[in-house]
Formats: C-alpha cells, sequence, structure tokens
C-alpha cells in the first residue's frame, strides 16, 4: 500500500494527508499517536507557535519508517472509519502515574476520575498520616480498576478490594494489577450487589476481603474508605453521547438504574454504612463520581440517610468547572 503522507492545521485540528485524501485529525491524539511510536513529541510543543508546531509535526511524519506510516495511518483509519476511540485503538490509557491497558467494552478511565482519584489520595495521606498499619479500601464498579490501582500506586501502606458486575471488567482489571506490579495489595471480584440485599452483599465482600487478605482477617469493619465511579448516566442523556462512547464502551457501564441514573448511590452508602470503619476527625470516608450538579442533592440524601454527613466543601469540581464529586464523613 503506497502511502503519501502529511498534515496541515485546520483551526484546532490537523487534516492527514494520506493517498491523496484529506481527513481531519485532532492534534493531541495526532501526538498520542506519534508517542505510541516512541517518537519523542515534547520538543514539538515547547515554546512554539501552531504554525510551528504543524511544521515541527510534517517532520517527525516524515521521519517515520515504512511500517511505523503504515501503523499510523491504520490508527487514523480506524479512528475515523468505525468512531472506535483512540484508546482501545493503542491499546492504553494514562492514569496517574500507571499505563493502563483498556479494550473494548470495559469503559475508558477519563480525566475527570483522574483529576479526583489524585486528590482522593492527598486526603486519605492526610487522614492516615500517622498510621503504620494498612490501610484498606473498598472500590466499587470498578472496570479497568484505575482508581483503587492508582490509589495503590500512590500510598504503598494499602489494600483494595475492587467490585464490579463485569466480567470483563475484572478480568482487564486483574490484568492492569499485575502490569502495575500491584496485584499482591490490589484484588478484584466478580458482584452484582445490586441485585442483592445490602447486607449480603457486605457479607460476601468481607468474606473475599478477609480470604485474600489474610492481614486483615479479624478486622471489621474491615474498610477505612470507600471509593466508585457507578454508571450514573441516564438512559436519555445516553441517547445524545457521541457515537465512539455508544458504540464502544459497555451500556452497562455508564447507564445507570432508575430515571435519573442515581440507582447505585443509596446501595453503595448502605454497604459503606456497614463495612467502614468509624473514624472521626476526617476530610472524607466515602467518595461518590457523579454526573453534575443535578445529583448532588440525590447523593448527599443517599449519604445522609445511611449516616455520612456532608458539607459543601465536599462538592468537588472539576478543572471544567462542572460538579465531579461528593464526599461522605
Amino acid at each position: 500500500m503506497k502511502v503519501g503522507l502529511g498534515i496541515r492545521r485546520i483551526s484546532s485540528s490537523l487534516t492527514w494527508t494520506a493517498n491523496s485524501r484529506n481527513v481531519p485529525v485532532d492534534r493531541s491524539e495526532l501526538r498520542w499517536m506519534l508517542e505510541k511510536l516512541s517518537i519523542n513529541v515534547a520538543s514539538t510543543y515547547f515554546d512554539k507557535s501552531e504554525a510551528e508546531q504543524e511544521t515541527e509535526l510534517n517532520k517527525l511524519v516524515n521521519s517515520l519508517n515504512m511500517r511505523q506510516k503504515h501503523r499510523l495511518e491504520s490508527w487514523i483509519h480506524a479512528r475515523l472509519a468505525s468512531h472506535r476511540p483512540l484508546q482501545y485503538i493503542l491499546g492504553t490509557q494514562p492514569f496517574a502515574g500507571l499505563d493502563l491497558f483498556v479494550r473494548k467494552p470495559t469503559l475508558i478511565p477519563r480525566w475527570e476520575t483522574e483529576e479526583w482519584t489524585l486528590r482522593c489520595v492527598k486526603v486519605i495521606e492526610k487522614n492516615e498520616v500517622s498510621r503504620s498499619s494498612p490501610i484498606n479500601i473498598l472500590d466499587l464498579c470498578s472496570g479497568s480498576g484505575c482508581i483503587g490501582l492508582a490509589i495503590a500506586h500512590h500510598i504503598p501502606h494499602t489494600n483494595v478490594l475492587g467490585v464490579d458486575n463485569s466480567v470483563h471488567a475484572i478480568k482487564l482489571a486483574s490484568v492492569n494489577a499485575r502490569r502495575a506490579n500491584l496485584h499482591s495489595r490490589v484484588k478484584f471480584m466478580q458482584l452484582d450487589f445490586l441485585r442483592i440485599s445490602d447486607t449480603d452483599a457486605a457479607a460476601q465482600i468481607t468474606t473475599r476481603f478477609t480470604h485474600v487478605f489474610d492481614n486483615c482477617s479479624s478486622i471489621f469493619p474491615p474498610f477505612d474508605y470507600v471509593v466508585s465511579n457507578p454508571p450514573y448516566i441516564s438512559f436519555q442523556e445516553y441517547g445524545t453521547l457521541d457515537p465512539s462512547v455508544r458504540e464502544w464502551e459497555d451500556r452497562a457501564a455508564l447507564v445507570g438504574p432508575g430515571e435519573d441514573g442515581a440507582g447505585f448511590y443509596p446501595v453503595i452508602a448502605q454497604i459503606a454504612r456497614i463495612l467502614l470503619a468509624s473514624k472521626k476527625d476526617t476530610e472524607g470516608r466515602v467518595f461518590l463520581e457523579i454526573g453534575g450538579k443535578e445529583q448532588v442533592e440525590l447523593v448527599t440524601n443517599a449519604l445522609s440517610d445511611s449516616g455520612f454527613s456532608t458539607t459543601p466543601a465536599d462538592i468537588w469540581v472539576d478543572l471544567a468547572k462542572n460538579i465531579r464529586v461528593v464526599v461522605g464523613r
């Protein structure tokens, strides 16, 4: 296959020229693809105008060998022709210092989740500054394992149990734990906790946790913190999502139960009530990602009904100025 390659700038995107066809390519995605080919792109972006970046990117593209050019074109074709997410094409996603495998249909970790996970790490470190014993964390709806793995990566004396209903997600998360060399401290179990009672779910989680972490067998309640990024999109909102999301990522990992999509939160709060150890003077014990300001009252009420308190400072806003997390104390 003959490949004639080049790029030129159109607004914030680039046009990729291949086989005499011009197709739009997102600048950041092209950079990501080049980095995946082990091309150093950082110098291209340092203190340079868009026109200068375009020139430098052209130089990088022209420097590729034929195998790299074919690979790059195949990635661009897959991205544009089928709406396939770039993370699924490249197979990995950076997250909080880790490089995680991603596979269809497991949910791709988002930057918003990465942002609040790192903030959560700081809260836990502050709460546990003088602690020497293991910190035990329950990650409900764990997906790729990104949240629990990131916490364990940044806080060495942690044990994490991730729980998810998806077999695909559990397998992928377990692979990621081994890839990050965290498999001794981060374990996963499959459980559809929406279909059983809160007490049964708590009992099964406790049994699994004490089985895989022998040093915690005599501790109850077994956990210090609960983190969760549950499905929270309403079915109505799901229909408006980009095809790259709707056609590739697991709908069950996106759409929450109930008309408002918020059906997971009361259940998570009740499980947390049973499984969390009591703590005084803490800046948070339950960390829940939510779908925006419309869900704040629903989530704070669910936490309150389970005995947790929230303050205005416990409503976290992300870098895009969207309400992203509610913290329960």
